[in-house]
């Protein structure tokens, strides 16, 4: 069957929790989210925009065939800095020590 679905960007009116990285996403937030039909059976993902722009900006979408999840980020090895720097700001859920988020990627960061 195939997937039938849309993606959207709405903010947050309640706390939500990302499928990648396991952040919860604030109130007020923006974030991505898939609306879907698979197989059959309707589904929701929510990513936080931090997510969303590193499966963009290292073409995640383009390594893995069946979709990027939590798993398939784990499992990722970066080729540059700016995605070392990336993986390693994704395993602290994208929170500076002092509970601030870290800037959302930009497209910037990869040729640096």
């Amino acid at each position: 069957m195939s997937d039938i679905g849309r993606w959207t960007t709405p903010v947050a009116r309640k706390l939500h929790t990302c499928e990648n990285c396991g952040r919860k996403i604030d109130q007020g937030e923006k974030y991505h989210r898939y609306d879907g039909i698979y197989d059959g059976i309707a589904n929701a993902w929510k990513d936080c925009r931090h997510c969303a722009a590193l499966i963009s900006m290292f073409d995640l979408y383009g390594i893995y065939d069946e979709g990027v999840g939590p798993d398939e980020v784990g499992e990722w090895e970066p080729e540059t800095v700016a995605g070392l720097r990336a993986k390693v700001y994704w395993r602290k859920r994208w929170r500076r020590p002092d509970g601030t988020l870290y800037p959302v990627p930009q497209r910037e960061d990869v040729t640096q």
